[in-house]
């Protein structure tokens, strides 16, 4: 007869919850939870006199049955749980039973450092060492670092944070031990500096926030929430002390900074950064940007970038450091303050003369004016880098954006030419609608309609805009006989005004079917008749034409709604909601009368609208770097005002 069998996972398990349990002071609460998402307990602290102090920590228990206990105390994980408890915003304490001995080991999940934990892709591994086994002190060491992690992870840093200083007399500061340690203790006690330092012999179980001093290296943990660890020349004299004095401000500026408390980072930086060694070292580099980004500092950040790349020795990695670092400026930069930013490239034009460097700094000025919508100077500036550097035409990248400017000053047949060759390079579906798009804008409705018929479908992210133009070329096609057509201009209101409906429809056939001001006017006397279909496509082809006039997208919807065409209103207010923010989809519900049955389909329009903006990448920038050959991108989120 089978009856269930009680595995060795699970006696493993019960043997490190009673183990753990049985090392708690008594007065703390030890649960369960009811769901068990990896989490194995919630610990809650009560105090000797028996009252709650409202501070709980989640628990990780991991048992094991290792025999070698170097073995045993390596403990590896998936990182899909070490992000699922980073989202967690509750102290985790990582429980580590070796069954052999009967032995507790414990850290903290957000200890994890690179100085004693290794991280892959799908893994991370969390070493233990003799200092994390449980002893009578240990919960006492527990509670003062689960007081600091608080401490050091509110809104507002609590000020002045405390930090132990252990020097080791041993250490390379030699003859200079004594007056470095005077230093340090001094400058704490410095006008609104946040921390309070103190010199201790050793570190005991009260200590939680240290700098440790020792050989030709010194360590920085604050909370065993953010720790850098980093070496030093020896000192020859006191400047050199003045020096490594600015490395740990800077070091402390850049643990604040990942900490969230950039002001009290900037207040270090400002005060530290030109003096330390570690002022181009790439880690204190982006920190340093990301600061001043984040308290909209932006000409603090520009300026330091180009410092940085002119006192470059090795100017490949300076050079590619100062564009990357240019680029995640723009990126972050709102458009008011994009200046400071070309006046950077302005001034690093001047300091060289590399033909390469120049067309790479006249190319990321293009970028910038391009995001500003000074299309026409953009393209200056793209072709004044290719006449630089001729490698850039060589470059899909670049055909592709300068294709796009044309585009938009409303040169079609020069963006589609320059699709065309970035296509040679690059056929995908993504370059191929764009073509499409311009093609059709010149006139070409045939060739147009067939590209987005191949393409629309094969997109990585579903954009309803091109389904759209497909109907509205379709329309054209069939409605009016035009494949091919030679726009002569805009009719214009004047023209309109004074013609009959049959004059403004011979405008359209023989001179310019995508004129929005006439299909805007055939769209209103279908109206008149009721025929809403129709009167729909006309107002779409007059939104693509002109789509900064928002009432063409307004009678498009409509229309869709009255002809009862709720697929393509779906369509519809989907593209304008992405073009003119969600905000569209309420106006277009104003022209109905208040009632509970509209206002539930407005709600769920609007979700629908806003899952389906966020399929789309809008807010990133991409950063290139690389030739014809050999071209690398990266992707930064942009900022969002």
């Amino acid at each position: 007869m089978n009856l269930p069998r009680r595995t060795r996972t699970h006696i493993l398990e019960d043997l490190s919850v009673r183990k753990f349990q049985s090392l708690l002071p008594e007065q703390w609460i030890y649960r369960t939870p009811a769901h068990d998402y990896g989490i194995d307990g919630e610990v809650e602290i009560i105090d000797s006199n028996g009252y709650t102090t409202g501070k709980k920590f989640l628990v990780q228990l991991k048992a094991t049955d290792e025999e070698n206990e170097t073995k045993a105390l390596k403990l590896r994980m998936k990182m899909s749980s070490l992000n699922y408890f980073n989202q967690l915003e509750v102290p985790i304490l990582i429980v580590r039973y070796l069954a052999k001995s009967g032995s507790i080991y414990t850290r903290w999940l957000h200890s994890l450092n690179p100085n004693d934990d290794t991280k892959a892709e799908k893994s991370f591994c969390m070493l233990f060492r003799e200092k994390d086994k449980w002893t009578d002190v240990s919960a006492e060491k527990r509670l003062n670092e689960l007081e600091a992690y608080h401490s050091i992870k509110r809104h507002l840093l609590q000020k002045p944070f405390l930090i132990a200083v252990k020097i080791d007399s041993k250490a390379s500061l030699s003859q200079y031990t004594a007056k470095f340690a005077t230093k340090i203790i001094g400058s704490s006690k410095q006008l609104r500096c946040p921390f309070s330092f103190s010199l201790v012999s050793s570190l005991d179980e009260k200590t939680t926030s240290f700098i440790e001093i020792f050989d030709e290296e010194y360590y920085i943990n604050l909370a065993g929430v953010g720790s850098f660890r980093a070496h030093f020349q020896p000192p020859n004299d006191t400047a050199d002390l003045d020096r490594l004095l600015s490395d740990i401000y800077v070091a402390l500026a850049f643990i604040l900074q990942r900490l969230s408390h950039v002001k009290e980072a900037e207040g270090l930086y400002d005060a530290y950064i030109n003096s330390s060694s570690l002022r181009d070292s790439k880690p204190i580099f982006f920190s340093y940007i990301a600061t001043k980004i984040q308290l909209n500092n932006i000409p603090d950040a520009i300026k330091y970038v180009v410092e940085i790349e002119k006192k470059s020795t090795n100017k490949d990695d300076g050079f590619n450091l100062a564009q990357f670092g240019l680029s995640l400026v723009i990126s972050q930069t709102p458009k008011e303050q994009m200046n400071a930013v070309i006046s950077a490239y302005e001034d690093l034009i001047e300091s060289t003369d590399d033909p390469l460097v120049l067309a790479t700094y006249y190319y990321n000025i293009g970028n910038c004016l391009r995001g500003n919508d000074y299309n026409r100077e953009a393209i200056k500036h793209y072709l004044k880098a290719a006449k630089t550097n001729s490698d850039y035409k060589l470059r899909p990248y670049w055909k592709k954006e300068l294709a796009g400017l044309f585009f938009m000053i409303g040169k079609y047949r020069t963006s589609n030419k320059l699709y065309a060759q970035s296509i040679e390079s690059e056929n995908t579906p993504e370059n191929n609608v764009l073509y499409a798009d311009s093609l059709m804008l010149a006139g070409n409705y045939r060739q147009a309609l067939i590209i987005l018929e191949e393409n629309a479908t094969q997109l990585n992210v579903r954009n309803s805009e091109w389904f759209l133009k497909i109907i509205c070329l379709e329309y054209l096609i069939s409605r009016y006989g035009v494949e091919v057509q030679k726009k002569q201009g805009e009719a214009g209101r004047e023209f309109i005004e004074k013609s009959s409906e049959k004059e403004v429809l011979s405008f359209i056939k023989t001179k310019n079917a995508l004129c929005p001001d006439s299909q805007f006017f055939i769209g209103t006397k279908l109206i008149e008749r009721e025929e809403f279909e129709e009167a729909c496509y006309c107002f779409l082809v007059s939104a693509f034409s002109d789509e900064h006039y928002k009432p063409s997208w307004l009678h498009a919807m409509g229309c869709a709604f009255n002809a009862n065409l709720t697929g393509l209103l779906s369509l519809i207010l989907e593209v304008a909601s992405r073009k003119w923010g969600i905000e569209i989809v309420s106006e277009f519900f104003e022209q109905f009368p208040s009632s509970g049955e509209f206002n539930e389909l407005a709600l769920k329009l609007i979700q629908h609208c806003e899952e389906y903006i966020s399929t789309f990448k809008d807010n990133q920038f991409e950063v290139r770097l690389g030739g014809s050959e050999s071209s690398n991108s990266i992707v930064l989120d942009k900022v969002t005002t």
